[in-house]
């Protein structure tokens, strides 16, 4: 669990003093990523396959071919959280380019329709900084001014995820 999570002035992602809850020992070795999604264009999931690719059912998403999207909270298949472009798309399916499954869907899942260029950004181990990442939001990133974001934080060997609410800002650098 992170002491502290924010996002700096810079537009930097920062996670400070990530720990193991067994031994509170810092944890050097997450795969940490941040994306960018839209608040106001989202759904449920209720389906994801274990399959290649997985198959994300999501009804009436209204989601297109060539779509990004970022996935939060599914638990079982885990590989289906993380930022993803979308294919065959149906009325209430789509397909998470190249995506593996890695185990049955147990239940719950949300997507958002994500910001181009921030839909999965590494963030990487601070050295000599136990327990502690950072990742940059590049420029190109294209928030309109007062749009209701999603920072999404998500892990790919730990069971970890966070997410909270931004609003879009003008970057001036």
């Amino acid at each position: 669990m992170p002491g502290v999570i924010y996002l700096d002035n810079d537009l930097d992602v920062v996670v400070r003093g990530l720990r193991l809850a067994e031994d509170n020992s810092p944890i050097n070795d997450a795969e940490l990523y941040v994306a960018l999604g839209r608040k106001l264009i989202s759904g449920e999931i209720t389906a994801a396959t274990n399959a290649t690719p997985i198959v994300i059912t999501s009804a009436g998403h209204g989601l297109s071919n060539g779509d990004s999207v970022v996935i939060m909270n599914v638990e079982g298949n885990l590989a289906a959280n993380g930022g993803w472009e979308v294919a065959n798309v149906t009325t209430n399916t789509f397909e998470l380019v190249g995506s593996v499954g890695s185990a049955a869907y147990e239940a719950s899942g949300v997507w958002y329709a994500g910001v181009t260029d921030a839909i999965h950004i590494p963030l990487e181990s601070e050295p000599g900084e136990a327990g502690h990442y950072r990742g940059t939001i590049p420029g190109s990133v294209n928030i309109n001014r007062g749009e209701m974001l999603v920072e999404l934080i998500y892990c790919r060997n730990y069971q970890l995820g966070w997410q909270r609410e931004l609003q879009g800002r003008i970057r001036t650098r």
